[in-house]
């Protein structure tokens, strides 16, 4: 091919060189030349100008030039550099283009790069406001398929930046993305047949998040928080390297160690309004619990749950014993609690979520190490934390134990954690997580999914103190298993004040002691009770309730059920002892009484049939 001589001088300068743009398409890097922009064409002689040629074939297109940047291949009138294409509002993306996909020009040229989490992988992803939806590049569409996730193909036009449509094939996605301590469910765009191309976030991620992007000084910012700013993430020498994929990804650590970063998700507030400090002098603590204070101490520092401080406010330390011999550090925040504001946010009732637990083959629970010490405390508010012992005050970085809003704050932040796993069995209660699934296969998956969101929200788990896919677990203090729940005493053992009325009469004030047969026989029907305890069903919402009461002179009882003849089963059992032993049994209003409180309670709504031992006269 011979080369044209309007382009000698750009072929020859150095200085004068084509990248592609964010685009895909050449622009000239006018880097330094010393020449205004309007000067760099040559002086041509007229002896040097060629003769004039028609172009004809897409083969003597290639020898053509533009006349404004010397670009080859195509004529100034059509030159994207010279005549740039506005694109269109419904264009996927200005670089939808399979052969160099998200390209960077040269640092001269600053790019739209943030920084996010993805798969609980750090990357830096270009973002850009001309690409309606946001595309996974080939390392990110490589590791959400290693991930397990799933994926719809779908045929789409798109419109690339050159105005020009094509039908594409591509797959489709939605991932949660974290940017800034805020997730945001995104769909993406797989192209099948792209290689080596970049992940871009388009406007679809840009609106949901709420990001405004200010070219000009480089910086980004959410538009309800528009007075703190982000600055762009320079780009890497090696843009390939922004999206890495780590070799041996696994489901979760469960850590033993209590350290590490808090969760970026939520922080502990502590509203004291305009209360003045208060301050609670240490108590006092003899050499060897002083010894195994200062261990505790050394730990909690090592750890960076605790530091030093000057603070006027002071709460006094407490070692409580465990029942392994080991001692629990506490804090006495009595005083401080008095001065705190309420923070009314509802923990979930034990009940309901018993309630909400289905009876599946495959069950785990899940125990987070030290929950609380995974939320930061507010910066403003650590120095309300303070406690002093013998050594010095320290204060806590992370949420202690023993405060007023402790538990509202840490359910607050496990519903977060639950939000968006509709399709999940996932019942949180403060600490305490337990996953149900009907198959083996959905259980892994359930799982998998859990631990990845527990990576996402920088939380661990409790080795020793979880247990994955059993038939029966613990949970909230009952067992659950494929057949029912067992057992809760009060709750759960047919007649149990009537069984346990020896015993009780023993609590009460100015009755001597005395253990006879009575007592004796009372305590082991109770103790065999509880080894074989009665298995009750859940409720099903959709049946009618059967409530059967009974009585006795001195007690009074009643099994909420469900079911017809040979199929009706326990719910739930209510008993008490009357407050007087009466010479005959009580009469209908006094099982009324008994009656109205279990249907009452607030565990649920009871819609049903009354059965009883006696008749109205």
């Amino acid at each position: 091919m011979n080369s044209s001589p309007w382009r000698s001088n750009y072929t020859q300068n150095p200085k004068l060189s084509y990248e592609h743009s964010l685009s895909g398409f050449p622009s000239q890097s006018r880097r330094e030349t010393g020449i205004p922009s309007n000067s760099r064409r040559n002086p041509i002689s007229k002896d040097r100008i060629p003769e004039k040629k028609i172009v004809d074939t897409k083969e003597d297109r290639t020898s053509v030039s533009c006349y404004g940047c010397g670009a080859p291949g195509i004529i100034r009138s059509r030159c994207h550099t010279c005549n740039p294409v506005r694109q269109k509002d419904d264009a996927l993306s200005s670089s939808l283009n399979q052969s160099n996909l998200y390209s960077f020009s040269s640092e001269s040229n600053p790019i739209s790069i943030i920084q996010i989490s993805i798969c609980h992988t750090e990357a830096a992803v270009c973002a850009d406001t001309g690409a309606t939806h946001s595309v996974a590049g080939e390392k990110l569409y490589h590791l959400l398929k290693q991930k397990g996730l799933n994926f719809e193909e779908k045929t789409m036009q798109m419109t690339l930046a050159d105005g020009r449509t094509q039908t594409t094939e591509i797959l489709t996605t939605s991932i949660d993305i974290s940017i800034q301590e805020k997730v945001i469910p995104t769909e993406l765009l797989i192209l099948k047949n792209a290689k080596g191309n970049r992940t871009l976030l388009g406007i679809n991620f840009l609106t949901a998040a709420g990001i405004v992007l200010d070219l000009q000084r480089k910086q980004w910012y959410f538009t309800e928080t528009s007075h703190r700013k982000y600055n762009f993430v320079k780009a890497p020498p090696n843009i390939n390297a922004l999206l890495t994929v780590d070799p041996e990804p696994h489901l979760c650590q469960l850590r033993k160690n209590e350290g590490g970063e808090p969760t970026p998700f939520i922080e502990h507030r502590i509203n004291t309004r305009n209360h003045l400090p208060v301050a609670v002098p240490p108590y006092r603590m003899n050499p060897s619990k002083k010894e195994i204070l200062k261990q505790e101490i050394d730990r909690l520092l090592s750890e960076g749950i605790i530091e030093e401080c000057e603070s006027p406010y002071a709460s006094p330390v407490v070692l409580i014993p465990k029942p392994n011999g080991s001692f629990r550090l506490c804090i006495d925040y009595r005083k401080l609690n008095e001065i705190t504001v309420a923070d009314t946010y509802p923990l979930p009732r034990m009940d309901d979520l018993l309630h909400q637990a289905k009876l599946t083959p495959f069950m785990s629970t899940l125990d987070l190490r030290a929950g609380y010490h995974q939320v930061k405390v507010h910066v403003e508010d650590q120095d309300k934390t303070a406690f002093v012992c013998p050594f010095v005050t320290y204060r806590f970085l992370r949420m202690p134990y023993g405060l007023r809003n402790a538990p509202a704050t840490f359910q607050r932040l496990m519903d977060r954690f639950c939000n968006g796993l509709e399709d999940i069995l996932a019942l949180p209660y403060l600490d305490d997580i337990i996953v149900l699934s009907e198959t083996f296969e959905k259980h892994m998956f359930d799982l998998k999914t859990i631990f990845e969101r527990l990576l996402h929200f920088k939380l661990k788990a409790n080795r020793e103190k979880c247990h994955f896919a059993s038939f029966r677990v613990k949970y909230l203090g009952f067992r659950i298993t494929q057949k029912g729940i067992e057992v809760d005493p009060e709750k759960y053992i047919q007649d149990f004040a009537k069984i346990s009325r020896p015993l009780s009469y023993l609590t009460k004030k100015k009755v001597k002691w005395q253990w006879g047969f009575d007592q004796q026989n009372a305590f082991q029907t109770l103790k065999n009770s509880l080894t074989t305890p009665p298995v009750l069903k859940q409720a099903d919402g959709t049946k009618p309730y059967i409530i059967r009461t009974a009585a006795s002179n001195y007690a009074l009882g009643a099994v909420l059920l469900q079911g017809e003849g040979s199929d009706e089963h326990p719910i739930e059992y209510a008993s008490r002892l009357l407050q007087q032993q009466f010479p005959t049994e009580p009469s209908i209003p006094q099982q009324e009484l008994l009656l109205q409180q279990l249907i009452m309670s607030p565990r649920r709504d009871v819609v049903g049939s009354i059965g009883g031992d006696c008749n109205p006269p």
